[in-house]
């Protein structure tokens, strides 16, 4: 039997993922705590086990499946798991204090992980679909080397926590038998514990320091470094204000969207390149929405049309943007006064069959205070070396905006941004 889907305000911050958000769920029968990456451009629910300990957990449900999962920096490998799940919050049919427990939900324990894979995060809850979220069957591999019982918990295989090593690991997994998992907000909407649809309210893209050498817990304090995510909901929170603005996503990859063009102040639209055809099978459309991502990545030729209406507007800005650390993996900043006193302009995202544009002003594409007190970060990049030519819209840079994922509005489901409140 089906519950009633509820609506669960749950409190997020962004200093434990480098920017990106985290929320706390409670795993197993001793309900450890674990903060994880809400990240709708992955799939998978996982967590190291340092703080889970798999071992102690007298709900766990072993598998015969194995994951190994990549990202664009860090991955890691390790046993499929059936165990409870509870998450805490303000439930706008409850009360401000309620639980939700699902009692046999998958996980990913990943016993070998790169380091930091997960910043300072204890996991991640990929919030994409099915497609992202591969397992391997290794039955037959147990039988024919007589491992019994035939599950991957305990972790039967030494795999080094290198990235080649994982790398190496998936190559062997692929021999055996693939298949796509039901995420974790798939399982719970199926289950009714919640409507098909979340929310996201976010602040900043980088981790706020109003001052130096802060506290994590003085970090995590700053209303700045503080959101909700809404599980089940969102129109229905007093949090927005005016009318959405509603992007159709085209298909179930990631959040996957068509982005028409891109415009400088009062300049004219920039044309988004189309994905390359080579891509078309994997990657689908030329532009995915990532609230694993804190910042927003174009494609080299549409990056470099934004230099150029920079120049056209004062060439100082794309001076200082040339003069911008490249990225090396790590957030980097330079001094606020090298950047504060320049005519910054604001930036519009037009995206296919929607009327109104997405605007970020500086506010958002240069981060204050970020990585450090007095530095700026800049939230705008080129193509990296090992994506295709399609845009990363890092949803933390929308801050200026409320945003539902309707994964339930035909055809294939509609994000929609509402200004915040101040």
């Amino acid at each position: 039997m089906k519950s009633t889907p509820l609506t669960l305000k749950i409190p997020i911050t962004n200093v434990y993922a480098n920017g990106d958000y985290t929320m706390d769920v409670l795993i197993g029968s001793e309900q450890r705590k674990a903060r994880v990456i809400l990240d709708t451009g992955s799939s998978t629910f996982a967590v190291h086990p340092v703080n889970y300990c798999p071992e102690s957990d007298h709900y766990l449900t072993p598998t015969p499946y194995a994951q190994d999962i990549t990202y664009g920096l860090g991955g890691w490998t390790g046993p499929l798991v059936k165990t409870a799940i509870t998450l805490s919050g303000e439930c706008s049919q409850r009360g401000p204090a309620h639980t939700i427990t699902a009692a046999q939900s998958h996980l990913a324990v990943a016993s070998q992980e790169q380091p930091h894979a997960f910043a300072a995060a204890d996991g991640i809850l990929g919030l994409a679909y099915h497609g992202l979220n591969k397992a391997f069957n290794l039955q037959d591999y147990f039988e024919a080397h007589q491992v019994t019982p035939a599950v991957t918990f305990p972790w039967p295989f030494p795999v080094q926590p290198t990235h080649q090593a994982i790398a190496d690991f998936k190559k062997f997994l692929w021999r055996y038998q693939e298949q796509d998992i039901q995420p974790l907000f798939t399982e719970w909407e199926q289950h009714g514990y919640c409507a098909n649809r979340f929310a996201f309210v976010t602040r900043r893209s980088s981790v706020h320091h109003r001052a130096a050498d802060l506290s994590t817990q003085a970090l995590e304090q700053d209303p700045l470094n503080q959101g909700y995510f809404i599980l089940g909901g969102g129109e229905e929170q007093p949090l927005y204000q005016g009318e959405f603005i509603t992007i159709p996503v085209h298909d179930h990859v990631y959040y996957n969207v068509e982005l028409a063009a891109i415009s400088v102040a009062n300049l004219a639209p920039r044309s988004a390149p189309p994905l390359a055809a080579k891509d078309e099978h994997l990657y689908r459309t030329n532009a995915i929405l990532d609230t694993g991502a804190s910042a927003i990545v174009l494609p080299a030729s549409l990056y470099q049309a934004l230099l150029e209406d920079f120049s056209t507007i004062d060439e100082r800005l794309a001076t200082c943007i040339k003069n911008y650390p490249v990225f090396n993996g790590q957030e980097q900043g330079i001094a606020i006064a090298d950047m504060i006193d320049l005519p910054w302009p604001d930036i519009q995202f037009w995206f296919q069959e929607v009327a109104a544009p997405l605007t970020i002003s500086a506010k958002e594409y240069w981060q204050l205070n970020a990585p450090e007190f007095g530095q700026a970060s800049f939230k705008l990049f080129s193509q990296l070396a090992h994506w295709p030519n399609q845009t990363i819209l890092g949803l933390p840079i929308f801050n200026p905006y409320f945003t539902i994922f309707d994964r339930a509005a035909p055809p294939r489901g509609q994000v929609k941004f509402a200004p915040l409140y101040d």
